[in-house]
């Protein structure tokens, strides 16, 4: 297996403990604005937003078809050169977004970026 799908298999074993990162973080978030005068179900639609967007399943299943497929038109040969090129973009692509989501958050989410290295 290359270093990249070793990696993803990595990221994918600690993913419930990054969106546990990310509900503590927005549980201490939202009480300390209920604290406060605020429309409590503004805050709730919000908060159903941020957890959507904050989970990287989506990123790691196109991160692993782009492997996949990687190493299938590498193990083809041939004239590979443009679509290998186009797939180490979208590989970019998926690992900034990685990045992105998890950044900011401690614990097993720091590992993602030990990984993407």
């Amino acid at each position: 297996m290359c270093h990249l799908a070793k990696a993803a298999a990595g990221m994918e074993g600690i993913r419930s403990a990054i969106q546990r990162s990310y509900a503590d973080r927005l549980q201490a978030r939202l009480q300390e604005l209920l604290s406060g005068h605020v429309d409590k179900e503004r805050i709730l639609q919000e908060a159903a937003l941020l957890v959507d967007r904050s989970d990287i399943q989506e990123e790691l299943v196109r991160l692993n078809t782009h492997v996949k497929h990687f190493l299938a038109l590498l193990d083809r040969g041939g004239e590979v050169g443009k679509k290998l090129d186009f797939l180490l973009q979208e590989l970019n692509r998926e690992a900034n977004t990685l990045l992105s989501k998890t950044s900011g958050l401690a614990g097993e989410a720091l590992q993602i970026t030990e990984m993407a290295c």
